[in-house]
């Protein structure tokens, strides 16, 4: 409640009223000093709390008391400038080279690895200090009074009876005060009070210098083979390597007689159904051949390779050639070959192998249904008469 009544201008302070109340008397003389009286109940210590006042000197710094809770969490600070790239680590072990496998299914997800250790960094510099905190927490309890102050003065003379029948009158001034006692010792410190809210985080340092590189790990195992990848490009072919060291001398192998020939035609000729082809150009080899008959005579029984090539016109019906031994033209249907009808083609090429005997015959028939043409195709680019067939045999064995 307050002590303030406007119903009463003394409102029970110890200083004189200036205004006293209506009806008393004139001030009596001042009265004999009174003992000290008896010590009155304590009181509580603690009266209401009183407007905050100005700020006082500060006191001497306190025993630090134990750490508060750790506050909330910051906001993260701003991300520094990524530092400059460490120097490259050496270069591990080579792995073994596995054996490249057919791809295996997917296996699944591996533990994830234990969290390597911390890298030690330098410290970067202290923020700037985030605004001051909350208003100053509510006044501790009053400490303990000092020792009192020195003894009594000595009573004064006492004063002449003033007038009987005034009621007494109001306390004198209160004498002045006894010199300071000595200050009390330092309380103990108060509880901790409450952490204060999270400050504002401060400007991100500047990032501190980049530490050593670390150690070269340990080679992991080696993992399973990948996927085949494509085929590269071809190489460049290397250096010829040097001849290798000739091998021994294989055995003799039979001696087998040689025995070939190359006739060609550069004439026009028809060949009528049954005919043989005739009026050959030139001969080369030692198997006999009658230029005019177009007849290869053999002279050393074995296995022959017989090739021939024609030229021929355009035809309307189906064309059919053979090679015939002996004059034969029936049942030799491995030694024939053919043409359809409005063929798009004009060059017949065929080949055999024959086992012939010293003395039997090769000549090409036409075995078709009609005559054949083989026309003149003329000179080449150097004047020579382009043939329009030819005829080989080569002894096999």
């Amino acid at each position: 409640m307050s002590k303030f009544n406007k119903f009463n201008k003394c409102n029970d302070f110890t200083f004189p009223c200036a205004f006293p109340p209506a009806g008393q008397g004139l001030t009596g003389p001042t009265g004999p000093t009174g003992g000290i009286g008896p010590t009155g109940p304590g009181g509580t210590g603690i009266g209401p709390t009183g407007p905050t006042g100005p700020q006082g000197v500060p006191g001497i710094q306190g025993e630090p008391g134990d750490p508060g809770p750790t506050g909330p969490q910051g906001v993260p600070g701003i991300q520094g400038e990524p530092g400059d790239p460490g120097p490259t680590g050496p270069q591990g072990v080579q792995g073994i080279q596995g054996v490249p496998g057919d791809p295996g299914p997917t296996g699944p997800q591996g533990i994830p690895g234990e969290l390597g250790p911390t890298g030690i960094g330098v410290t970067g510099p202290t923020g700037p200090s985030g605004p001051a905190g909350g208003p100053a927490g509510p006044t501790g309890p009053t400490g303990p009074s000092g020792p009192a102050g020195g003894p009594p003065g000595p009573t004064g003379p006492t004063g002449p009876s003033g007038p009987a029948g005034g009621p007494p009158g109001p306390t004198g001034p209160t004498g002045s005060s006894g010199p300071a006692g000595t200050p009390g010792l330092q309380g103990p410190p108060g509880i901790e009070g409450p952490t204060g809210p999270q400050g504002v985080p401060g400007l991100q340092g500047p990032p501190g210098e980049e530490g050593p590189t670390g150690p070269q790990g340990v080679p992991g195992l080696q993992g399973p083979p990948g996927e085949e990848g494509p085929t590269g490009p071809q190489g460049i072919p290397g250096l010829q390597g040097p001849p290798g060291q000739e091998g021994p001398t294989g055995p003799t192998g039979p001696n087998i007689p040689f025995a070939a020939i190359n006739v060609n035609k550069t004439s026009s000729q028809v060949v009528p159904s049954g005919g043989t082809i005739n009026n050959y150009l030139g001969v080369s080899g030692n198997i006999p051949f009658n230029l005019a008959t177009g007849i290869a005579t053999i002279q050393i029984s074995g296995s022959y390779l017989v090739l021939c090539s024609i030229s021929v016109t355009s035809n309307t019906s189906p064309i059919s050639f053979l090679i015939s031994v002996n004059g034969v033209i029936s049942g030799q249907a491995i030694f024939r070959i053919g043409m359809v009808a409005n063929s798009s083609s004009s060059v017949i090429t065929f080949g055999a192998i024959a086992g012939l005997n010293a003395g039997d015959t090769i000549q090409i028939i036409n075995n078709g249904t009609i005559a054949v043409t083989i026309p003149f195709i003329g000179p080449d680019a150097s004047g020579v008469n382009i043939s329009n067939v030819t005829l080989s045999l080569y002894k096999l064995s």
